[in-house]
């Protein structure tokens, strides 16, 4: 089974007015979605969760999501969890970032989300902020960027969830931080 066709996916933010956007942090990870019974990876292997990780998370619910260790463990950390199992306790998170199917908004399907693993010790939701512009958003992607994170991912505020690529959803990335900059002066 092959996840990638039925999960949502970004494009590159092109300067567009990201005013009243969502901004949440671009982490980098591994994709992962939880299908309510097991974690898949992008390209749909099942990855070898243990028990502890996935301890809490909602049977018979999607999340979308990505397996993370931290800003700066890059990659690595990650894809070892996803190829190889070796999950580490205090390190990886599944950080949830939708709710592919569930009704709503971004919001109110994280909401439903994050209600649904109030009990989880290893999955935790993303943090939006509501974009207040073009300055805000430089001032957030610089933060970031100077913390060793990657960048952001703007969500629109009222789109309904989507499969595939879609203009609802923008990365925000070191290229676009140039644009950025061009767009002020």
């Amino acid at each position: 089974m092959i996840i990638a066709e039925y999960i949502m996916e970004g494009r590159g933010w092109s300067g567009q007015d990201p005013t009243g956007w969502l901004m949440s942090e671009k982490l980098r990870g591994c994709r992962a979605e939880w299908s309510g019974s097991a974690l898949f990876s992008k390209s749909g292997n099942r990855i070898a969760t243990p028990a502890w990780f996935t301890r809490g998370w909602p049977s018979g619910y999607r999340l979308s999501g990505e397996i993370y260790a931290g800003r700066c463990e890059v990659e690595s950390a990650s894809r070892l969890a996803v190829q190889y199992g070796e999950f580490v306790r205090g390190v990886h998170t599944f950080r949830i970032f939708d709710m592919p199917h569930a009704p709503g908004n971004v919001c109110e399907r994280v909401e439903l989300a994050t209600s649904l693993i109030a009990g989880a010790s290893y999955a935790l939701p993303v943090t939006f902020t509501i974009c207040e512009g073009l300055d805000h958003l430089i001032d957030a992607l610089r933060d970031i960027q100077d913390g060793g994170g990657e960048g952001l991912m703007l969500h629109h505020p009222t789109a309904p969830w989507t499969a595939g690529r879609t203009n609802n959803l923008l990365k925000v990335k070191s290229l676009s931080f140039a644009l950025c900059q061009a767009a002020i002066q």
